[in-house]
């Protein structure tokens, strides 16, 4: 349903850009919106059903009077929460549905940036590729459990039946707190098993750098 909605829409995505934020599926990502230009953008996008693109910048520093320009490759979702505020501010979350590749920017009739888009979908990988991907994260995550039985709990929770590498990549990615550069590159990557194995090599990281400590996850 989700996703047939967000095909109906993919030729007037509202954009939002933002400097350090990366929206992967299944991913709930809260926001404080408090500029009239986005506030406008969640007022439309709720009271039409609309998906919102999060689109990660490539640059923080904007020059005045520019639009910042940002990554191809965006994580597009739907208020799955919100929250008006006296003052006409937001308080909402997205729930992340699917990768979106910009195609083009038409002028926008809106206060805020409108882009058309075609989603992406991952590459198709053989049986053995997808288990040897989830046997390897497996294995950090028992490593987990001896140091950080509650870090490694939140990540076999959120895996719960998911056995596709792709989504498991998807999930733990969502989870981890990391530089968001690194993050955009797990979005952009199409490959499930090359996903997986760079989310891991992160999670084995954090294992041994910080003990994977739980304020390592979001």
């Amino acid at each position: 349903m989700a996703q047939q909605s967000l095909k109906d829409h993919l030729r007037h995505l509202p954009l939002f850009p933002l400097p350090d934020a990366v929206l992967f599926p299944t991913m709930r990502l809260p926001l404080h919106v408090f500029e009239p230009r986005y506030r406008q953008m969640v007022h439309d996008a709720q009271a039409g059903g609309l998906p919102i693109a999060i689109g990660h910048m490539k640059d923080s520093v904007v020059p005045p009077g520019g639009q910042p320009a940002v990554f191809p490759i965006v994580g597009v979702g739907f208020i799955d929460a919100l929250e008006e505020l006296p003052d006409g501010r937001f308080l909402i979350v997205l729930l992340g549905q699917q990768r979106v590749r910009i195609v083009e920017e038409p002028a926008s009739e809106h206060p805020y940036r409108v882009v058309v888009g075609e989603l992406v979908f991952d590459a198709t990988i053989s049986e053995a590729d997808n288990r040897r991907a989830l046997e390897e994260v497996q294995r950090v995550i028992l490593a987990m459990h001896q140091r950080e039985p509650l870090v490694a709990s939140t990540l076999s929770g959120a895996m719960r039946d998911r056995t596709h590498a792709g989504e498991v990549a998807d999930v733990i990615a969502a989870l981890v707190h990391t530089d968001p550069m690194l993050r955009q590159g797990w979005l952009e990557e199409m490959d499930p098993a090359v996903r997986l194995h760079a989310v891991t090599e992160a999670l084995e990281t954090l294992l041994v750098l910080s003990h994977a400590r739980p304020t390592a996850l979001n």
